[in-house]
């Protein structure tokens, strides 16, 4: 059993403290009467501190008595033990808000966060309806023209350049007419040019042909002087008054692989006829002649003014 300071004696002796189980509080009596303040007495020895006790029932609690003369105080005990913890108390209601304090002095700036990623870049949103259509405006007002600029000064005259070379290497003109026999036989028109070895050379014939008896056709060919790699002629006019055509072409020298004519001509006035050719040269140089030749036994004449252009190309 715990033992405290007796201050009634002195010091010089201690009373048992009862630590057993709390019993009723009282009913607390009226207030008795403050007695004088006694001398302050001498501080007792401290005795030895006992042993500790089982704790015993706790006893009534007496009356108070009077206070008695405060004595001297005593040297410090030794803490006691603490002792067991009560029962957590209910909370009380809360309390009223009190009146706003005054405002603080502002704080000092913090320190600039770090920069965060950069987010994942968010899904597309689907596309918005098509607005409707907003009404015409009205027409503006016609400007006023403007002014016309200043006419700008003629540049001087660039100088003249070089002449081109001649694309055609011959131009050819019949200078009078050449008539067939009464017959199929070929005539020279007397037309010619020279080429070189592996050359190629494009042909244009523009001729004009009178047959002595209406609807007979004509053909044009061409003779080699040297054997060539190809030679051949197409022409082609009219054949009636509808507009159908009719011609004929040559393959060889001279025709000597075919000798194709047209079936015919609208009449036996001046017709017009149009012709091509090629010719690719081989190992050798040579002369290439025009010949023209009638459809029939009837005699065909090709006109004076007849004309051929050669270009050669490579």
């Amino acid at each position: 059993m715990p033992y405290k300071f007796n201050p009634f004696t002195g010091g010089k002796d201690y009373y048992e403290i009862n630590t057993g189980a709390p019993g009723p509080t009282g009913e607390q009596g009226p207030p008795g009467i403050q007695g004088l303040p006694g001398d302050k007495g001498f501080p007792g020895d401290q005795g030895p501190t006992g042993y500790q006790g089982s704790p015993g029932d706790k006893g009534l609690t007496g009356e108070r008595g009077l206070p008695g003369t405060p004595g001297i105080d005593g040297n410090p005990g030794t803490d006691g033990q603490p002792g067991l913890s009560g029962d957590k108390g209910l909370i009380g209601d809360r309390g009223p808000i009190g009146d706003k304090g005054p405002d603080g002095n502002k704080g000092l700036p913090g320190d600039k966060g770090l920069i965060g990623d950069d987010g994942a870049k968010g899904l597309d949103g689907d596309k918005g309806l098509s607005g409707d259509k907003g009404l015409p405006g009205d027409p503006g007002e016609n400007g006023t023209p403007g002014a016309t600029g200043d006419k700008g000064l003629t540049g001087d005259k660039g100088p003249t350049g070089d002449p081109g070379p001649d694309q055609f290497i011959a131009r050819l003109v019949l200078a009078s007419d050449k008539p067939t026999g009464a017959n199929v036989t070929p005539v020279t028109l007397g037309l010619s040019f020279n080429y070189e070895i592996n050359s190629k050379y494009v042909i244009d014939m523009y001729m004009i042909v009178s047959p002595a008896v209406a609807g007979t056709g004509c053909g044009f060919l061409i003779d080699v002087s040297t054997a060539v790699t190809y030679v051949g002629t197409f022409s082609a006019h009219q054949l009636a008054i509808t507009g159908t055509l009719s011609g004929g072409g040559s393959i060889g020298d001279l025709g000597v692989t075919s000798q194709g004519v047209s079936s015919g001509m609208v009449g036996t006035g001046s017709n017009f006829v149009y012709g091509s050719g090629i010719l690719i040269t081989g190992a050798n140089t040579g002369t290439a002649t025009f010949y023209f030749r009638s459809e029939t036994t009837a005699v065909t004449t090709c006109k004076a003014g007849s004309m051929i252009r050669v270009m050669k190309l490579d």
